[in-house]
């Protein structure tokens, strides 16, 4: 199954245009590409772009040696129930008080809620807080920012922590997520108070 939208080798990325490889990551996309989308992809490119230097320098037995794949990856499962705890606490106006997730079958402890229009929430499982404002979300335990735009009782957004975009759509006890790296839909069920 392949995650990726863009993969090579270690090899191939020393050869690849960085336009190609931004074309190649637009051209998935269900949507156009914005400035805090393409702004991540450039930094990324031009960041491969200077190691490429550096590994070619190091010469043909290191080269052959970091045969590494490079690629977008799925957001990380407490990357979406922190999404997903934070969208129905603004779409409903309520406290979430936990969340199940059903694609690994387990209850997460993870709680948020709106305070004067800022989220403020706590990943029990990970010890970690998580607070912004519209549309901007930090993750202090993975120190990335998520962006989320709502539009009703959906949403949209870019994770910036795997560069990978979502999609969700709520109602007052499940959330769906779709996670376009993974190009799979994951559900959720809330507890709210």
């Amino acid at each position: 199954m392949k995650r990726a939208d863009y993969q090579c080798t270690a090899t191939e990325l020393e050869r690849a245009d960085p336009l190609a490889i931004l074309g190649a990551l637009a051209e998935k996309l269900p949507f156009a590409v914005e400035p805090a989308q393409r702004q991540p992809w450039n930094f990324e490119i031009g960041h491969s772009t200077s190691r490429r230097a550096a590994v070619s320098a190091r010469g043909p037995r290191q080269l052959a040696s970091s045969r590494r794949r490079c690629q977008v990856a799925d957001m990380s499962p407490h990357t979406r129930a922190m999404v997903v705890a934070l969208a129905h606490a603004f779409i409903f106006g309520k406290k979430v008080a936990g969340i199940h997730d059903h694609a690994v079958g387990r209850d997460i402890q993870i709680a948020a809620e709106v305070r004067g229009g800022r989220l403020m929430g706590f990943d029990g499982d990970r010890s970690a807080r998580f607070s912004g404002t519209l549309p901007e979300l930090y993750d202090g335990g993975d120190g990335a920012f998520v962006s989320i735009e709502l539009g009703g009782a959906s949403a949209r957004g870019y994770d910036r922590g795997s560069s990978s975009h979502y999609e969700l759509t709520a109602t007052d006890q499940m959330v769906q997520l779709y996670d376009h790296a993974a190009r799979t839909w994951f559900a959720f069920s809330i507890q709210s108070l």
